[in-house]
């Protein structure tokens, strides 16, 4: 039956229109997370790094072992060594 419609040419309110076999789209890829890395965004532009370690030392019990700052102001993607827990 879907052969016989989509070789035909079709209007629609005097519009043509393209009727063609449905082909389902593949399932989205998972998208990773990591239990040592948080995003944080809104950071002030007077906050420190120091002032940042600080902070996520004082609510993970853990330093940051890295903190890269987006090109977008107030944005930084830190990773720790272990996990920060959930």
């Amino acid at each position: 039956m879907v052969d016989t419609v989509v070789r035909y040419k079709h209007k629609v309110d005097g519009k043509a229109v393209e009727v063609c076999r449905y082909v389902q789209p593949p399932p989205p890829k998972p998208v990773p997370t990591y239990s040592n890395r948080v995003f944080i965004k809104d950071i002030s532009e007077k906050t420190t790094q120091d002032g940042l370690k600080s902070f996520l030392k004082f609510i993970t019990n853990m330093l940051p072992i890295s903190i890269q700052y987006g090109e977008l102001k107030g944005k930084a993607l830190v990773t720790f060594k272990e996990d920060i827990g959930q």
